[in-house]
This record gives C-alpha cells, sequence and structure tokens, in this order.
C-alpha cells in the first residue's frame, strides 16, 4: 500500500498505486477508505445516513474540514506560544496543501505578535513564492530583517513608482507647484502607505531602507530620494525639533547630503553664526516690511519699497541654505499672489545666481517659477511682469542655457496673454549666440521666434 504522506501530498497517485499494487480492487478502495477515514468514532454512524441522501464521502470530508480548520483559527488567539509552535512543528511539512496553508499562517502570524519565528520556517518561505506571497506582512517583516536582499527586491517597484510620480509632477505644467504639495497628499500617498506598512515598527528595516535610499542618492544624484526618506519620517511621526538653530543645521545637512555620505562624514559642517544674526533678521524684515505694504496698498496708501542688502545678496551666493530659505519664500509669494514683492525679491535671487560659478538654484525651482508666474499672467500688472521679466528671467537667461530653455518655456505659454512688444522685446535680448549654447537652445529658441512672429501675420 502507497505511504500515507503520498495520499496527503498527492491523491490521484496515491489511489492510482493502491489500486495498481492490489491484487482484489474492491479490498483495495476499502482500505484506502479505511485508511483515509476521519478518525472520528462518532461519525461513522451518519456516514450511512449521508450516503441514502447522496451526500458523496469527499464533500463530507471537505464540510468536516472546513469547520474544524474555522474552530482551530479561532482558538489559535487563546493560545500561548509554546502550543501554536508545538502545532506549527507538526503542521509547517503540509502547507502545499492550500486548506492546512491558511492554517498554518494563521499560526505564523499569531506567533509572530509573541515571539520571532524560527529562522527555519522563514527561510522555507522566502525560498517558496507561494508560501512568501501568502504570508502575512508581520511575518515578511521577520524575513526581510533576515534577509535584506528580499526587503530590496519587495520595495524596489515602489521607490521607481515613487521617482516617477516625482519626475511627473515636478515637469507636469498643469499641476500646483512641485515645492507646494499640501501635508494632505502625503498622508494620501498610496505608496507612502505602503512602505510605511512594511516598516511597521521595525527599527531594522528602516535602516536599511535608508541605507538603501543612500546608495541610490549617491548613484543617481536624483534628490527625490531625500524627499522620500523625509516623507516617511513625517508618516512614521517621528520627533521633530522646533528649536531654529536646530532645524537650520538640519536644512544644511540635507543640502550637502551627498558630499558628507561621499566622504563619510556625518557630523556636518558648522552653522554660520552670520546666517542667525545678519542674514535671517534681513530675510524676516523684508517679509514684515512687504507684508505693511500690501496693508497700505489695500488702504492706497504708498509706502516705500524694501531694498536688500548687498550681503544678504552675498549670504545667497555664498550658503546654499540661505538659497534654499530665499527661494521657498518666493514660491510662498507665487502662491498667495503677491508679485509685488515677489518682482523686488527675484532680481537678489538673479543678482547671487549669475554671481555664482555653479548651479546654486534648488533642483526644480525655475520650473516652479515659470508654472506659477505664468498661471496667474492674466492678473499681474504689466509694470510688475517687465521687471519680473527684466530683472530676473533675461539675467539668468544670459547666465545659464537651463535658465534661457525655461524663458523660452514661459514665453512659449504666455506669448498670446503678455502683449506683443514685451515679447518681442525679450526675444531681442534674450537671442543666444550661436557658439555659446547648445543646438537644442537654438532650435529651442527659433521655435518660440517663429510661434511669434505666426501671431504678427
Amino acid at each position: 500500500m502507497a505511504s500515507s504522506s503520498e495520499a496527503l501530498f498527492h491523491p490521484s497517485k496515491y489511489v492510482t498505486r493502491a489500486l495498481k499494487d492490489s491484487d482484489d480492487t474492491l479490498e483495495a478502495i476499502e482500505t484506502i477508505q479505511s485508511e483515509n477515514k476521519v478518525k472520528i468514532p462518532s461519525i461513522h454512524a451518519a456516514l450511512s445516513l449521508l450516503d441514502l441522501h447522496g451526500i458523496s464521502r469527499e464533500e463530507t470530508h471537505r464540510s468536516l474540514f472546513k469547520t474544524l480548520q474555522e474552530n482551530l483559527t479561532e482558538r489559535l488567539t487563546s493560545l500561548d506560544s509554546k502550543s501554536i509552535k508545538r502545532l506549527l512543528d507538526k503542521a509547517f511539512q503540509y502547507t502545499s496543501v492550500p486548506e492546512i496553508c491558511s492554517v498554518v499562517m494563521k499560526m505564523l502570524e499569531t506567533l509572530s505578535a509573541q515571539q520571532p519565528i524560527d529562522e527555519k520556517y522563514l527561510l522555507e518561505i522566502a525560498e517558496k513564492e507561494e508560501l512568501y506571497n501568502d504570508c502575512p506582512i508581520i511575518v515578511k517583516r521577520q524575513i526581510w530583517q533576515l534577509n535584506p536582499g528580499v526587503f530590496g527586491e519587495a520595495v524596489s517597484p515602489l521607490l521607481d513608482q515613487y521617482i516617477a510620480e516625482k519626475e511627473s509632477q515636478l515637469f507636469n505644467i498643469s499641476e500646483q507647484s512641485f515645492f507646494m504639495q499640501p501635508v494632505k497628499a502625503r498622508r494620501q500617498s498610496s505608496i507612502l502607505k505602503q512602505l510605511v506598512e512594511m516598516l511597521g515598527t521595525s527599527l531594522p528595516l528602516y535602516n536599511t531602507l535608508t541605507q538603501f535610499l543612500r546608495t541610490l542618492f549617491l548613484r543617481t544624484r536624483v534628490g527625490h530620494y531625500c524627499t522620500l526618506r523625509a516623507d516617511i519620517i513625517m508618516m512614521l511621526h517621528e520627533k521633530e525639533s522646533s528649536h531654529l538653530e536646530s532645524l537650520l543645521r538640519l536644512l544644511f545637512i540635507g543640502l550637502k547630503s551627498a558630499s558628507y555620505l561621499e566622504t563619510k562624514s556625518y557630523s556636518g559642517d558648522p552653522l554660520e553664526i552670520d546666517i542667525i544674526i545678519k542674514f535671517l533678521p534681513e530675510l524676516l524684515s523684508f517679509m514684515t516690511e512687504s507684508s505693511l505694504r500690501l496693508i497700505h496698498s489695500k488702504l492706497k496708501q504708498d509706502y516705500p519699497t524694501y531694498t536688500l542688502s548687498s550681503s544678504f545678496i552675498r549670504h545667497l551666493t555664498s550658503t546654499t541654505g540661505a538659497m534654499q530659505l530665499t527661494t521657498s519664500y518666493s514660491l510662498y509669494l507665487i502662491d498667495k499672489k503677491d508679485f509685488k514683492t515677489l518682482s523686488s525679491l527675484l532680481p537678489a535671487i538673479a543678482s547671487s545666481y549669475t554671481e555664482s560659478e555653479t548651479d546654486i538654484f534648488p533642483d526644480g525651482y525655475m520650473n516652479s517659477v515659470v508654472v506659477g508666474v505664468s498661471s496667474y499672467l492674466g492678473t499681474i500688472r504689466e509694470a510688475t511682469l517687465l521687471a519680473i521679466i527684466r530683472e530676473f528671467f533675461l539675467p539668468c537667461a544670459r547666465h545659464s542655457e537651463m535658465c534661457l530653455l525655461y524663458l523660452c518655456r514661459f514665453l512659449w505659454v504666455g506669448s498670446n496673454k503678455i502683449k506683443r512688444e514685451i515679447v518681442q522685446e525679450t526675444l531681442d535680448e534674450m537671442r543666444p549666440a550661436t557658439d555659446q549654447v547648445s543646438p537644442m537652445a537654438q532650435d529651442q529658441y527659433q521655435e518660440l521666434v517663429d510661434r511669434v512672429n505666426s501671431y504678427t501675420q
């Protein structure tokens, strides 16, 4: 007679072998039924009655098994870890049977809440795709802690999706300003929710994910990986500091994260005292004076324009954090539609940008300015718009091909909303020299000229 394990794992082969090895077919069938019947004496008397009602043995056994399965699953919550582990040791070998596998998974989930699962089970689950896919998230976390490579395979699609979404938002002209995404957007992000669920309260997994993000950032220099870490921290409700110096230090460390990771120096540079005692007070004074001017304008009263000092511009040029704070404030002004104040701040930003030998603008800043200002072209006064174009866009475009392309984009979008004279004057002043820009930039400029000329014909 075939083995009992074959009867469980390969029932069709078991029956075929049993019938083939026996000379008496009826006797073989009786033996099969006897060996594999439900070992509950009280049920045998009811089988004949069930036969009379045409209920097959298979249907009876499945119904009994389902009842036993439900009762055992319900009782697991009241068992201690020792009892569950004893059951798990006996049942785990039968995970290839779907009905038993679901009970085993419940055992693993219940036991995980009380103590770590034995590595032998975790390793076997990780090797079998069907078991891995079916096991609860609380068990997967233990597998991921044991095998970071499996964790990497699990989170990689989510990381790729996050980066793709951020890139789409950044370069979508109809999207709300990239740097002004509401908190609600983060809380409703399905990707962040999945990542936070995968991490649970596991510090090792959080550290592993952070290391993944560091590696990807160093490899690609894509700043969105840093944004993702910050989003995850906020979702996990990590401690925050309200102290100004601590916040500034965190900001400056974040802006230089690539350099710190490359040099493996995580202490950070000392915070310049001038940032606190000179730069911030002047920025706050500018904000205050701008608010007062706005109030006076509503009362139809004149108020002098605040002029930023040369030291303020030097801070923007030399300190990345100062530029980050100032550009963030400029985007806030766009969001509030305060273009008068914006037109007095942008020249300082442009001046520091043109004096710098490197690209000191934060990632996506020009894109946000172009999208924000072009969205309100119909409401901006002509004098204010002229100031923004002449004192910000044009100086930046002369300094950088990237800014030239963004100015082309701005005029392309606004060519039918801005006065023809202003557009034509700007085109003449921004005309690129053939030997100073790439063929792509020359083509973009020429396409813009052709578009504007088509309006005047």
